[in-house]
């Protein structure tokens, strides 16, 4: 699940931004992690804003491998804040981010150090494993209940 920053509702007097609130940038995912720690979240499934990208957003001009190291940055710095309570899921995130920054670098790394590396024919295996599971989920869809 996704809430898009400009469509959050927030009491004030829950966003306390800490120090470190500062150095990062991933501010909206900051925003949901403190104001997680006073208690349920509670959202609009609706559609309430857009965001226009455009060749000079943040997004666009941001690498993903950069994104995910910044979100590794954040998840440490909110793991100090909440004094390790929740250190298990924490480094099981960061863990998954470390994850698409090797694939991410396999991705861009040229043809033959790609070809000698062993980790990048097992994604590209898993990748087409995936492939063909979605297209036997589709075939299944259709051929398995004959008499609809």
């Amino acid at each position: 699940m996704r809430v898009i920053t400009h469509s959050m509702v927030i009491r004030s007097e829950w966003l306390k931004t800490p120090q470190w609130f500062g150095y990062i940038q991933q501010g909206d995912l900051s925003v949901m992690l403190i104001l997680s720690l006073a208690g349920p979240i509670y959202y609009f499934s609706d559609i309430m804003g857009i965001y226009r990208k455009h060749a000079t957003s943040l997004g666009a001009t941001s690498s993903p491998i950069r994104t995910d190291l910044r979100k590794r940055d954040l998840l440490s710095y909110f793991d100090y804040y909440t004094d390790f309570k929740y250190h298990s899921l924490i480094i099981s995130r960061k863990e998954e981010y470390q994850k698409q920054l090797y694939f991410q670098y396999l991705k861009t790394t040229g043809k033959y150090r790609k070809f000698l590396n062993f980790d990048y024919f097992v994604f590209k295996l898993r990748h087409l494993q995936s492939k063909i599971a979605k297209k036997m989920q589709k075939i299944n869809k259709y051929f398995c209940c004959p008499y609809r």
